[in-house]
């Protein structure tokens, strides 16, 4: 009985046994055609094969439009015959001679094929071809539609783009781009939106937003779509004549590439308008101005910091076509602007650019204080009109700060640093003649050893008894006042020839706008109450470095010698 079952296991094994080698053979349906007609390749092997022929070498002389693959086996009078077959549907980028070279597939290449391809196809047909495989349906195409505000857009409007590419379902990846140009800035709209069509096709839906970078007669350009389909294998009866009639489906699919493509479309883009005022092109479908004050104190005082924040969104630009805002200071009111921050937001509407601007203010003075309107002048590209974006001017009430002596009071009101430490010195030397006669006998032996000891080489001038890492432990600790006094200290002793009392005196020296602005924060947390102040102790440091740094290199621009004339 075992005997038995080992002879049909073995039986079996030779009936499912595939050759060693494989062979694989080329055909195509018609050896002329036009552009516009499906071509249809058929390779064969006389394998069960799961490999995938690869038809990166058709990239550039076909788009591939429909796949399939089939796999039969046979067991025929006790011989096992395998066979899968692929079929793929070509449309031609070319005319003239093009030659299918030899594909891989495996270890195995199958033979060349010539063709040509004119506008008058001779519908030519292989012998001993298959009657259905002499069309095809085309399963795959890539389409392109313009959104335009207009018949004709301005150079740098938006211009939607929907690029559509309608399959069967098989594709499992791939993605369209355009080629290289400067004559556009594009931007990704997001995911595609994939919906089914009347017909029973998938149309997968990709929507991108076209900037013009200038005007006259241009050439959306070249759309490119690469991807990969899955064909499941057609199933057959793997086992006919002989002893069996049995299915059994193949489990491996055809995994293909896909190369799609739509030639560049042509576009009329039309320059600014001649009457538009403003130097900064603002072509958008809405444009607006707002601003806020961030944690608004209770009563804004004198000497005080405050911040506003000032967002301008346009629809249908991006943040980077949006302009710089000025905010000029003022003997009321002094103005720091941060650098603006941008972000674009992307919908199936377009691109949404939005820019925050945050504005710190220290008012000079007391009562009220204008803060002036701004206006922005943009172009509707919705109605073709000019029009202006406005921020109303804010009135902002200023009162007294109590604890504000200004730090040119309170510096004015005491000597120099120095010389009042000098003085306080001077007033602990009032002592008894016992210790006067005391010191002069210690002064006589000192002298003594001074005329009498070897002379020594001289050394350096000992460093400023105030360094920078003194400024900063001050500041890292939040101890303004040391390090208000540290810092007019470290200036004094930097700057020997200059005058310098004050904060103000030490910004005026390094001639720095951003330290100035630290400088006037620090002035202003020194006389505020409030626990929590807007001065940043790292802020500061780093600010003092860059205007220590860029001083140094002025001043060595300053003592280069004058180059020579040959």
């Amino acid at each position: 009985m075992i005997k038995k079952y080992i002879r049909t296991l073995f039986f079996l094994s030779f009936c499912f046994s595939a050759p060693a080698f494989a062979t694989v053979s080329a055909s195509v349906n018609t050896y002329s055609s036009d552009p516009q007609s499906p071509i249809v390749l058929t390779i064969t092997s006389d394998n069960d094969s799961s490999q995938t022929p690869d038809l990166s070498v058709l990239k550039n002389l076909f788009n591939v439009v429909s796949t399939s693959v089939s796999r039969q086996s046979y067991i025929i009078n006790g011989n096992a015959q395998n066979e899968t077959k692929w079929q793929f549907s070509l449309i031609p980028l070319q005319k003239g001679k093009l030659n299918i070279p030899s594909i891989v597939v495996g270890n195995e290449r199958t033979n060349p094929i010539e063709i040509h391809v004119s506008d008058q196809p001779q519908n030519l047909l292989p012998q001993n071809q298959n009657s259905k495989e002499q069309s095809a349906e085309a399963l795959y195409e890539l389409t392109t539609e313009l959104y335009q505000t207009s018949d004709k857009s301005f150079v740098n409007e938006q211009i939607i783009c929907a690029v559509r590419v309608y399959d069967n379902g098989s594709l499992e990846s791939g993605e369209p781009s355009f080629e290289p140009t400067t004559d556009f800035i594009i931007k990704s709209l997001g995911n595609p939106k994939i919906k089914q069509s009347p017909d029973g096709k998938r149309v997968i839906t990709y929507l991108f937003a076209l900037f013009a970078q200038k005007s006259g007669e241009l050439f959306i350009p070249k759309v490119v779509f690469d991807g990969y389909a899955y064909q499941k294998p057609a199933l057959k009866n793997i086992f006919q004549g002989g002893l069996f009639q049995i299915d059994i489906p193949s489990v491996f699919g055809l995994q293909t590439p896909i190369h799609l493509e739509k030639e560049p479309q042509k576009i009329d883009i039309l320059p600014k308008p001649e009457n538009y005022s403003s130097n900064w092109w603002l072509p958008a479908q809405n444009l607006s101005v707002s601003a806020q004050i961030i944690n608004p104190p209770q009563k804004i005082m004198q000497g005080n910091v405050f911040m506003r924040e000032i967002t301008l969104t346009a629809q249908g630009l991006t943040d980077s076509q949006l302009p710089e805002l000025d905010f000029p200071s003022s003997s009321l009111v002094k103005t720091y602007p941060e650098k603006p921050v941008g972000e674009t937001t992307v919908s199936d509407g377009g691109v949404v650019g939005v820019q925050k601007t945050i504005v710190s203010y220290i008012p000079q003075k007391t009562g009220q204080i204008v803060l002036p309107e701004i206006e922005i002048p943009w172009f509707n590209t919705l109605t073709g009109k000019n029009e202006i974006a406005v921020l109303e001017q804010q009135i902002i009430n200023v009162f007294e700060n109590p604890n504000i002596e200004t730090e040119d009071a309170y510096l004015s009101n005491q000597p120099n640093l120095l010389k009042t430490n000098q003085a306080q010195s001077l007033q602990h030397n009032q002592i008894n003649p016992y210790f006067i006669a005391l010191a002069a006998f210690f002064a006589g032996l000192f002298l003594a050893f001074f005329f009498f000891k070897k002379p020594k080489e001289k050394t350096k001038a000992k460093p400023s008894l105030i360094s920078i890492k003194d400024l900063s432990f001050n500041a890292k600790r939040n101890d303004l006042k040391a390090l208000r006094n540290n810092l007019i200290l470290w200036a004094q002793k930097s700057f020997p020839n200059v005058q310098i009392s004050n904060l103000k005196d030490v910004s005026n020296i390094l001639g720095d706008t951003d330290f100035e602005f630290m400088i006037d924060k620090l002035s202003a947390a020194l006389y505020n109450n409030a626990k929590e102040t807007s001065f940043n102790s790292k802020a500061f440091i780093k600010s003092f470095k860059k205007a220590l740094k860029n001083k140094k290199k002025k001043e060595q621009t300053k003592t280069e010698p004058i180059p020579p004339l040959y």
